[in-house]
C-alpha cells in the first residue's frame, strides 16, 4: 500500500518561490489557475489558491473565493491572496482594467440602467425589458405564469 503525502507537502513541491510572487508550477486550468488534487483518486481538484489560502490563514468563509493582489494567475503567495465574493472579485478586476468592459446594453440592445436591471443572486445582470417579454411569451404560449 502506497503512503498518501500530505497535501501541504505535495503542494509546496509544485511551489518557485520568488522575492515576489511564489509561482504555481503543477498542474492548471485552461484558465491559467494551477490545480491541485485534494486527496486520493476520486476527491476530485481544487485550485492551488483556495489551497495556499486555506494552509495560511485557515478554511474559506463560506460564499468566498481565494481573490489575487498582484493579478498573476500561477501566483499562490498567500500575502498576494484575499477571501471575496465573486463580486468582490469582479469588483476588483475592473477597478484595475483587467477583463473586458462591463456591457453597457443587453443582447438585445436595451440600455442597463438603474430602473432597467436587475441583479442575479449568484451575479450577472438582466434585461427587465427582456425578462418581461420572455415572461409574456411563455403566458401566451402556456396559458401560465409560471
Amino acid at each position: 500500500m502506497r503512503t498518501r503525502v500530505p497535501l501541504s507537502e505535495r503542494f509546496l513541491l509544485k511551489v518557485r518561490i520568488t522575492p515576489g510572487c511564489w509561482y504555481w508550477e503543477g498542474a492548471c486550468h485552461p484558465d491559467g489557475y494551477g490545480v491541485i488534487q485534494r486527496g486520493g483518486r476520486g476527491e476530485g481538484l481544487v485550485r492551488a489558491t483556495h489551497v495556499a489560502y486555506e494552509l495560511a490563514y485557515g478554511p474559506l468563509p463560506l460564499g468566498t473565493e481565494a481573490c489575487h493582489r498582484c493579478d498573476t494567475p500561477p501566483c499562490v503567495r498567500p500575502t498576494h491572496l484575499f477571501a471575496g465574493t465573486r463580486l468582490d472579485n469582479v469588483t476588483d478586476m475592473h477597478a484595475k482594467r483587467r477583463g473586458a468592459p462591463l456591457p453597457t446594453h443587453c443582447p438585445a440592445g436595451h440600455e442597463y440602467t438603474a430602473e432597467n436591471t436587475r441583479f442575479r443572486t449568484g451575479g450577472g445582470r438582466l434585461c427587465k425589458v427582456c425578462r418581461r417579454a420572455r415572461r409574456r411569451a411563455r403566458k401566451e404560449r402556456t396559458g401560465s405564469w409560471q
